[in-house]
């Protein structure tokens, strides 16, 4: 494994998995480091989203009396955050 130092500070143990990772893919360190802020900011835009729309129906929903359970609201969001991913893809 080659030395690869970034200006992230991290857990010995999280620097180490992103060095196999990226030797096992033959990759730099930056770029799966790269990958998995983007991953994460993909997942972080979908919940927002989400919950951005969430809010606006949730307000239309307690205006017509029709607001939805926690379960419900939940199995929803999870459904959108698949939705978004999928058309990432």
């Amino acid at each position: 494994m080659s030395n690869y130092s970034t200006s992230l500070r991290m857990p010995e143990s999280l620097r180490q998995d992103i060095l196999e990772i990226a030797e096992y893919h033959d990759r730099k360190p930056h770029w799966i480091m790269l990958r998995a802020l983007e991953h994460f900011a993909e997942q972080e835009k979908a919940q927002i989203a989400f919950l951005k729309e969430r809010s606006r129906q949730a307000q239309i929903e307690r205006e017509n009396g029709t607001l939805l359970s926690a379960e419900e609201t939940i199995a929803e969001m999870k459904d959108y955050v698949a939705g978004f991913k999928d058309a990432k893809s």
